[in-house]
């Protein structure tokens, strides 16, 4: 029976890797929920990289499969970094032998080992390194876009808010100011744990009008509205706000 050429042989086991890889692939997308996939930059041209050049020449196309498991791997770490001795483990996985994929670690110059036996590749991390910094400066101008719409939204409420209290007969208003700064001053010199315990046994509805205290009740009580209370930028707002309870 004549041999099959090297050339074919090798050919063939790359397809049957490939195919391999191909429904493994499809079954990992089957299951991705989170947004954040495992994603990664790819150059195109990597394999033209004088290092992966002398593997595929060494090790053929599944040499280069190897490298691409490898750094697949590594992306899905923490890290970027995986032990040394699951190597034997990658090997079974993925259906080569456990002295390849070492070889492969270990003699082109593509990944290094530290100290601790975990091997990592330098320019993967770089290229990590610039994905997480676009990925943080989107995520800040995500932020700075939403903390601009909520300014905005406080100033519409605040300026609604001091259009509705200049309507006020100014009487009511000085009543409301004097009750604002009552709740203001009792509140002034408590501590987290004693406005709690307050609010817990409810002793202060007593001391305040029933306005007042349907206010406190419907803006997250004592804790929330002492922060309220002690910015000048809101008095207008508790102003109507108390007003609407005394309308109802």
């Amino acid at each position: 029976m004549q041999k099959m050429p090297k050339l074919y042989l090798q050919l063939l086991m790359f397809l049957i890797f490939l195919h391999k890889r191909l429904k493994l692939f499809e079954l990992k997308m089957k299951d991705l929920r989170e947004k954040d996939t495992y994603w990664f930059r790819h150059d195109s041209n990597a394999k033209d990289d004088f290092k992966c050049m002398i593997l595929i020449e060494q090790l053929g196309c599944e040499g280069y499969g190897i490298f691409w498991i490898l750094v697949e791997t590594l992306r899905e770490q923490k890290d970027y970094r995986y032990p040394f001795y699951l190597l034997s483990a990658l090997a079974r996985k993925y259906n080569t032998t456990q002295a390849k994929v070492e070889t492969v670690v270990k003699e082109y110059g593509l990944f290094e080992i530290d100290i601790d036996s975990f091997f990592f590749s330098h320019s993967f991390n770089r290229r990590m390194e610039n994905l997480e910094k676009v990925k943080e400066q989107r995520r800040i101008a995500g932020l700075k876009s939403g903390e601009s719409r909520k300014i905005k939204a406080i100033e519409h409420k605040l300026n609604k808010c001091s259009t509705q209290v200049e309507r006020v007969d100014k009487s009511k208003k000085e009543e409301i100011i004097k009750e604002i700064k009552k709740l203001k001053d009792f509140l002034a010199d408590k501590s987290a744990n004693a406005i709690l315990q307050i609010a817990k046994d409810e002793d202060y509805k007593d001391l305040f009008s029933k306005e007042i205290n349907s206010f406190i009740l419907n803006n997250g009580g004592l804790t929330n509205v002492k922060s309220y209370i002690e910015d000048e930028n809101y008095q207008d707002w508790i102003i109507s706000e108390v007003l609407k309870y005394e309308e109802k």
